[in-house]
């Protein structure tokens, strides 16, 4: 049953379906199975949704990993919910919050300290990274994180001679 638990909490549909397929499940089970299965489809589709209201990207947030990376860049999440995702365990779901244009300076600062080179990255690419993030990111150990320091200030300032 602890087993059973930690498969429904995780969201992940191919384990889901994996654990369908055994034999011997009661058929109460197997319809539990089907349901969380359908709910994360449908929350999939809502986090993709660019309509999807805050309130609705607030529950996607705590699903599982592919909801949570999809409500991570979707561009009507809260601050307050890309604040969380930002502390997310898997790498996905940290860089979709750093790609995400409506990630303020404070959520970037703190992915910029991320050890995952791509959502350092993710990071230096982003418009809203404030000036002495991207001065930070300019020392990084790493050239492709250097590289797009450099690839963003040079867009921000063709879009300051231009404007």
């Amino acid at each position: 049953i602890e087993a059973f638990e930690k498969v429904v909490s995780s969201g992940n549909l191919s384990i889901l379906r994996q654990v369908r397929r055994m034999r011997q499940l009661p058929p109460a089970i197997l319809k539990v199975l089907n349901d969380i299965e359908k709910a994360n489809i449908e929350a999939l589709r809502n986090a993709r949704n660019k309509k999807a209201k805050a309130k609705q990207l607030s529950v996607l947030a705590r699903l599982g990993n592919r909801a949570r990376c999809e409500a991570a860049f979707n561009i009507n999440t809260s601050k307050k919910d890309l604040k969380l995702l930002a502390k997310d365990q898997h790498e996905e779901v940290r860089m979709n919050v750093a790609r995400n244009p409506n990630a303020n300076e404070k959520i970037l600062d703190i992915l910029s300290r991320d050890w995952e080179v791509s959502v350092r990255r993710a990071v230096a690419a982003n418009p809203n990274t404030s000036s002495y993030t991207l001065e930070l990111l300019s020392k990084d150990k790493l050239k492709s994180v250097r590289h797009q320091v450099q690839l963003n200030v040079e867009s921000q300032l063709r879009r300051f001679l231009t404007s």
